[in-house]
């Protein structure tokens, strides 16, 4: 489980070293929750968000949903859920996924 991590990472690289290594300790047939995940398809809504509550801009990490393309051979099941499909009302919701991936039995 992750929750919040993802934003703070260095880059791209990291996050698939990141998915990758989880992937490796999971045990087959359980899940791995990823959780907060800024979408690059959305960073415009970040941008304007945050220029109304920062006054400086952040190295914050947006990671495209089509990155988990990278993992197919580890995945059985994967959902992928837009905060705001799930009724989340705070500021970053709007924004932000989750994912949750079941690990392959092979």
């Amino acid at each position: 489980m992750s929750f919040g991590l993802t934003p703070y990472l260095n880059n791209l690289e990291d996050f698939k070293k990141f998915v990758k290594e989880s992937l490796r300790i999971l045990k087959k047939n359980c899940m791995l929750y990823i959780g907060e995940i800024n979408d690059l398809d959305k960073k415009d809504i970040y941008i304007e968000l945050r220029k109304n509550t920062h006054k400086y801009d952040s190295d914050h990490l947006f990671i495209p949903k089509a990155i988990f393309n990278n993992f197919l051979e580890y995945i059985k099941d994967i959902k992928i859920i837009d905060h705001i499909d799930m009724n989340l009302k705070y500021s970053t919701s709007k924004y932000r996924y989750s994912v949750y991936i079941i690990k392959k039995s092979t």
